[in-house]
């Protein structure tokens, strides 16, 4: 199934489908931000960190939030 397939399926606003997509928009950093943390590049992830201005400390409060999100999302699928 092709990612784009995926997304029309998933309950996701437009901006974060096109930022899954590779479309450069406002959550797309975000999104690299995200990926660069899971992959462990950290240089990446502290140059977007001060590029949006946020301490490590908010970068990581906003790091769980998006995981609880993303479980929460996922077990709703469930039911």
């Amino acid at each position: 199934m092709t990612m784009s397939r995926v997304m029309s399926s998933l309950p996701v606003d437009r901006e974060m489908k096109a930022a899954l997509l590779g479309k450069k928009n406002s959550l797309s950093i975000a999104l690299e931000f995200v990926r660069c943390h899971e992959i462990g590049d950290w240089k990446a992830h502290e140059d977007i960190r001060q590029a949006l201005g946020i301490s490590d400390d908010t970068a990581s409060r906003l790091y769980v939030g998006a995981l609880k999100w993303a479980d929460e999302t996922s077990h709703a699928f469930d039911a």
